[in-house]
């Protein structure tokens, strides 16, 4: 049981990278009423997490990661998702240490680096932002988002055919996936 639920956990991050939100709500539904019933509460308190994640109130997520982390500190997805609430929050100085631990923990995982990267083109450092995105790139070479980020840093970075190029490896690499990330991705190649 504990393997399905922390299948789910990677299924919510792959939906949630695509655009996927009533997808992602209902994995999360599903990871909570498995935590429940087996009476893991690590677990309960993260899936809850990602349901306010899901709906935007990162407030009350960070409540559930806390009470996530207080049960598990070395969990590597409650980690990085307290990153993301934090960042979004505008919170980013504190959230960027949460992706490093994130990361410590659990350093094959390219969600961790591309989060990391993300967190980090909020402060608008787009040069330190770039090696995260490469080093997802070495876990997943396919990974769209990473791929999509490289073209954004090297545009603000006004390395405009560069940035150009990864735009349209990542439309392509988003074609049939996400039509909310196609859509993200035209928009950016009309700007160049």
């Amino acid at each position: 049981m504990l393997l399905k639920i922390e299948e789910l956990r990677y299924r919510i991050d792959k939906a949630l990278s695509l655009f996927h939100f009533k997808k992602a709500e209902r994995l999360a539904k599903q990871g909570l009423v498995l935590s429940q019933e087996e009476k893991i509460k690590h677990f309960e308190y993260y899936f809850k997490a990602q349901l306010f994640i899901i709906n935007e109130d990162y407030q009350r997520a960070v409540y559930y990661l806390n009470l996530a982390l207080r049960e598990n500190p070395q969990d590597s997805f409650s980690l990085n998702d307290k990153g993301i609430c934090l960042a979004e929050l505008g919170k980013v100085g504190e959230a960027l240490p949460y992706f490093d631990k994130a990361i410590k923990f659990f350093p094959e995982y390219p969600t961790f680096y591309q989060n990391k990267g993300w967190a980090l083109t909020l402060k608008g450092e787009f040069q330190k932002a770039l090696p995260y995105f490469y080093k997802a790139l070495e876990f997943e070479p396919e990974k769209g988002e990473s791929i999509f980020s490289i073209g954004f840093c090297l545009e603000k970075l006004a390395e405009y055919k560069k940035a150009k190029d990864y735009y349209f490896k990542a439309l392509r690499l988003m074609k049939g996936k996400s039509r909310f990330a196609q859509f993200k991705i035209k928009e950016a190649l009309r700007r160049l």
